[in-house]
């Protein structure tokens, strides 16, 4: 059966978002101080969990964060990606993009994209009880669009949003055209792999 509803998480899967979170990071440890070797575990996880492990105060959370927001907007989208949202769109296909972003800065990297009238809807980390990798944002996308779990899949680059999927009981994707976990290797995906589920 043809998937009607494909989630898309935003950072490391349609945007390639590694530098400007990485760059933000690096700044943000070099102003308090700390030299961390191996920064990349945090790659595609909340701030606030970054956050919490190196004790930032609110007012340096805040700083690292208009720095990022400020990277954010000029990250690439991954080569490929607006073709595949395009392609989506044009057969139908319902979309939203599903991330750990805040709502007011979710948008940002895509703005100028024209790929946002494709979606939906976006659902962000303050858009729900419990973000990523509860259930709860795949499950608030179905009650509105009242659809079924088994009419969707979810596309992301963390173990998170595989716990996410795997939680709500919907199909899951790794974005094949991007950085991934080891973890995620069985669960890549080609462009041509989804648009295939997508029965496009």
């Amino acid at each position: 059966m043809a998937l009607k509803h494909i989630l898309f998480d935003i950072d490391g899967t349609l945007i390639n978002t590694r530098g400007a979170f990485l760059g933000a990071l690096d700044a943000a440890l070099g102003r308090k101080g700390i030299k961390c070797d191996d920064i990349l575990p945090y790659f595609s996880l909340p701030l606030a969990d970054a956050v919490r492990d190196f004790g930032f105060t609110k007012a340096e959370y805040d700083e690292w964060n208009a720095d990022y927001a400020h990277r954010l907007s000029e990250a690439p989208l991954y080569d490929g990606a607006d073709a595949l949202i395009k392609k989506l769109y044009g057969g139908g296909v319902h979309m939203a993009l599903v991330t750990s972003r805040k709502h007011d800065i979710a948008h940002i990297g895509l703005d100028g994209t024209g790929l946002l009238g494709c979606f939906d809807r976006i659902i962000a980390a303050d858009d729900v009880p419990r973000p990523k990798p509860a259930p709860d944002p795949l499950l608030e996308y179905a009650r509105g669009a009242s659809c079924t779990v088994s009419d969707m899949a979810f596309v992301g680059d963390s173990v998170h949003d595989k716990e996410c999927a795997a939680s709500a009981g919907v199909r899951f994707f790794a974005p094949g055209w991007a950085t991934i976990a080891d973890e995620l290797e069985g669960d890549a995906a080609s462009f041509d792999d989804i648009l295939a589920a997508a029965g496009i």
